[in-house]
């Protein structure tokens, strides 16, 4: 199989040779037709040694495809490209592999969360690009006690991604790439750097910004699809009340509820259409779907008080634990009682 030549950002690096840290390997990189990825993804979620906290990384002919597992079910996307990285919906992520199975590699690999939430950083807040000599690696820690820096680097050397924390300027740890045990992390990143060895052809650094303290959980087809339905049971039992004006009256709260609630979009789609463009967390999508029931029962309140509450408890019960789950009765001014 012929190698990308995609480039990492503007380096000579290529998306191809890029390597992450890892705890552990539970798939060695391969060619992804010779995987089965849903059985993979099932393993991850449903069998106790896959649920850990991991990362698989796709390498496409154009993009480097990356999905975050926290205990084994995943819960984000994102991909790097030559122009950049950004956030991708799950359902597109997954999408794109399936569509390059033979042109492509995968690895799925262990790793700490600390990890996974400053690789999910560096792609949903654009890094600073810092310069590094590699003919000088031994002045590298000198720099930083200077700047008295606080934060996370990355650091990209001939393809291998490192990590490396600082607190005023002080080197507390990090994740190195390929680090062998019983080896201090210091000494091992100046010989990554090329101190008493060869020089590395190309090292690429970026000061991590606004690193997350938490890894959001993207809402999967599965809960928009949840959404979608219990929606078409409310406008259902609310057209009674509203006297066939259901319809009309979700239009008008929908658009107006839009620049608000992005998130109210997913729900608009067809189901079998092409996945959305659109990435938004669980929790933004519970809260637009629960200003858009607010507004619409509102009417069906001010028609036949009490009626709000008939129409959620109608609508919902199928799926009243899914919905408690994500927080969503909590958002509307109803108490609901089951």
């Amino acid at each position: 199989m012929r190698a990308s030549t995609a480039r990492f950002l503007s380096s000579d690096v290529r998306l191809f040779d890029l390597d992450f840290p890892s705890t552990g390997k539970m798939i060695a990189r391969t060619r992804m037709a010779f995987i089965h990825l849903d059985n993979v993804l099932a393993y991850a979620k449903r069998d106790r040694d896959g649920m850990v906290d991991a990362y698989l990384a796709a390498y496409l002919p154009e993009e480097l495809i990356i999905l975050f597992f926290r205990k084994g079910e995943i819960i984000n996307a994102a991909t790097l490209r030559s122009d950049g990285r950004r956030l991708v919906p799950i359902a597109e992520a997954l999408r794109r592999m399936r569509a390059e199975t033979e042109r492509s590699e995968v690895s799925y690999c262990q790793a700490p969360m600390e990890q996974l939430l400053w690789m999910y950083t560096a792609c949903v807040s654009p890094p600073k690009t810092r310069f590094i000599d590699p003919g000088q690696p031994e002045k590298f820690f000198d720099v930083f006690r200077t700047e008295v820096y606080d934060g996370v680097l990355e650091v990209v050397i001939d393809g291998g991604v490192s990590f490396l924390r600082f607190s005023g300027g002080v080197f507390t740890g990090g994740y190195l790439h390929e680090q062998p045990a019983g080896i201090n992390a210091d000494k091992y990143f100046f010989k990554l750097l090329g101190q008493g060895g060869k020089a590395p052809k190309e090292v690429v650094a970026h000061d991590l910004v606004a690193v997350q303290r938490e890894l959001p959980m993207q809402a999967l087809p599965t809960q928009i699809k949840l959404f979608r339905e219990v929606q078409a049971r409310i406008l259902t039992a609310a057209d009674r009340g509203l006297m066939g004006e259901a319809q009309r009256k979700h239009q008008r709260v929908s658009a107006a509820l839009l620049v608000v609630h992005p998130a109210l979009e997913l729900l608009s789609l067809p189901e079998y259409g092409a996945p959305p463009a659109l990435v938004v967390t669980v929790e933004e999508l519970t809260a637009a779907f629960a200003a858009w029931t607010s507004k619409l029962l509102q009417d069906v309140e001010l028609v036949s008080p009490g009626g709000a509450v008939t129409v959620l408890k109608e609508a919902a019960k199928e799926n009243r634990h899914q919905l408690q789950a994500v927080g969503y009765f909590e958002r509307l001014p109803w108490k609901v009682t089951w």
